[in-house]
């Protein structure tokens, strides 16, 4: 971040602080007496370190996340609205996943949640708490199951995995996890009903079946 950097650091610091906090580029400029192009540079520096930084910590799949939840903010800038998908672990209220899109569609949808399952570690039950935008649980579907070749003549194999639930606010949901396939619980019952929770499974490693005790 500060390689090649001409001005003291600590004023790069308190630049990119005050940026961090919303102050507008114009003030910095008439503050300090520096160019704007210098001011967004710094930015653009610092935006990029913090997203290597983030990646290298956080989403190298060690975190046991328990509950995650999921917004969208809408931001207004020049001429232009874009759209903010953000990702909070509950416990710890870490930021485990953000994107940027020009428009609120599947994809943004999709790249929320792969960022979230880059922090997940496998084979835990996970949570995910979420407003009535309905591309959520088919984005957790696609975020967190894995595709598996079946071969005809044979039988399926086992697989471990994670449960997680897609919770809307307001709702009481418990994520309990599951083994051996796709399905909901409710009362016992299967059902999709994309107002209250939905399971997915999360098949990441195959186990094999243990062998029955001799006679």
């Amino acid at each position: 971040m500060f390689e090649g950097l001409r001005k003291p650091k600590a004023l790069s610091v308190m630049v990119v602080t005050l940026l961090a906090y919303g102050c507008p580029i114009q003030a910095i400029v008439q503050a300090f007496g520096l160019d704007e192009r210098t001011v967004a540079r710094w930015r653009d520096r610092a935006g990029n370190h913090c997203q290597e930084v983030h990646q290298a910590v956080v989403h190298q799949r060690h975190l046991d996340l328990v509950q995650v939840q999921a917004d969208e903010i809408r931001v207004k800038g020049h001429q232009m609205i874009a759209w903010m998908g953000l990702a909070m672990m509950v416990s710890t209220r870490l930021w485990v996943g953000g994107v940027v899109s020009l428009t609120r569609d599947r994809s943004l949808a999709d790249r929320l949640l792969a960022q979230v399952r880059s922090c997940c570690q496998p084979l835990r039950a996970l949570l995910v708490g979420r407003d009535g935008w309905n591309a959520y649980p088919g984005s957790i579907r696609r975020a967190i199951r894995s595709k598996v070749k079946e071969t005809a003549g044979r039988l399926p194999r086992l697989f471990t995995g994670v449960a997680a639930g897609v919770q809307r606010r307001g709702d009481q949901t418990d994520g309990k996890e599951t083994r051996g396939g796709d399905h909901a619980q409710d009362g016992g019952g299967e059902r999709w009903n994309k107002h209250r929770s939905c399971f997915q499974f999360l098949m990441e490693e195959p186990c094999s079946i243990p062998p029955l005790p001799s006679a």
